[in-house]
């Protein structure tokens, strides 16, 4: 009997979304604000546009043109590329333009609320953002834009296999490695859970350490194959910092 409730408590653990589960791995429906996680969206964002800046035309750059790291040639279709031309013609976007400048110029300040709404689609709810801890919701959702969301979600998967061995020793239900898929799947959430399990700060930094070196293993083989990439090694570098 009491195995049989061992069970069905793992499996309501496995179905509940995240944000439904506190650090003692008790499942609740209520909509108790102090367990609910909140979404670190713009946080998250505006330390991205650290890194991707405002403007750039790089040749060694696959993705062409970029404005707020949106890149031309893989989002030809975004809605404001004529109006980037346009600006960039008139002299109104420099190339140095920092997102301070950008984001304190009226003219140059509503299209960032389009800039929002097309990261928040295409990559926070890809990498289910608003389910995963700080600052955790930040390194996926920034190597998810940078390196691509499958291979984000991967660092990711190969980052809790490598930390898995405590939860499967301990009281929560965890036997196999995740297959490495790049795919946010229920199993994906579940194991983020059994490994911060009563030690979820410490846990948090050692997953995003892990996944640090796993997207610099990702750069590592990108210098390999394309040496003309190594331009861009001191900017990726930054990005591997744990913050």
């Amino acid at each position: 009997m009491e195995k049989n409730n061992r069970i069905n408590r793992a499996v309501a653990r496995l179905l509940a979304p995240i944000e439904n589960i506190d650090e003692e791995g008790r499942v609740f429906t209520s909509l108790d604000e102090d367990n609910l996680l909140s979404s670190h969206f713009e946080e998250a964002l505006l330390k991205v546009m650290e890194f991707e800046g405002v403007y750039s035309d790089n040749p060694n750059d696959a993705g062409g043109q970029t404005f707020c790291g949106i890149s031309r040639n893989f989002w030809p279709d975004w809605e404001h590329w004529l109006y980037v031309d346009d600006l960039r013609e008139s002299g109104k976007l420099k190339y140095r333009m920092t997102m301070d400048d950008f984001l304190n110029n009226k003219e140059l300040e509503s299209i960032y609320e389009d800039v929002q709404r097309f990261y928040h689609t295409h990559f926070w709810e890809t990498i289910r953002g608003d389910r995963l801890y700080s600052p955790l919701c930040y390194e996926v959702f920034e190597a998810g834009i940078n390196c691509g969301v499958m291979n984000s979600i991967k660092f990711l998967q190969r980052s809790l296999n490598a930390l898995n061995y405590n939860a499967k020793r301990g009281k929560v239900p965890l036997e196999n490695d995740l297959v490495v898929d790049g795919i946010f799947g229920d199993k994906t959430k579940y194991t983020i859970w059994a490994i911060i399990h009563g030690n979820r700060e410490q846990a948090l930094n050692a997953i995003c350490l892990w996944f640090n070196v796993f997207q610099g293993m990702h750069y590592s083989k990108i210098f390999k194959n394309r040496p003309s990439q190594k331009v861009f090694a001191f900017g990726w570098t930054r990005r591997l910092e744990n913050e």
